[in-house]
């Protein structure tokens, strides 16, 4: 199976995270919202782990929110990168 990139941006609010999702050469990203709770960010991990077929690169806002994704992110294990953005 070919390796492609899997490149997810999040943009997380107190209470929701608001998820776009672009794989391989799709010019137009999936989009979806989901509670901005630990369980909720596992689900997310998993699902991305089991669709992607390679390296999955995690983008969030720098700010408090996102911050605080981050870190709920990295608990999980999982091994997809993930980068504040200024």
């Amino acid at each position: 199976m070919k390796q492609i990139t899997t490149f997810v941006g999040i943009d997380a609010h107190k209470k929701d995270l608001f998820v776009a999702m672009l794989s391989g050469q799709a010019a137009t990203p999936v989009t979806w919202q989901l509670a901005n709770e630990p369980t909720a960010v596992r689900r997310l991990v998993r699902k991305l782990e089991r669709e992607a077929s390679g390296p999955v690169h995690v983008f969030y806002e720098a700010g408090p929110c996102g911050t605080h994704c981050s870190g709920r992110w990295r608990r999980t294990g999982s091994r997809a990168t993930s980068s504040p953005l200024p």
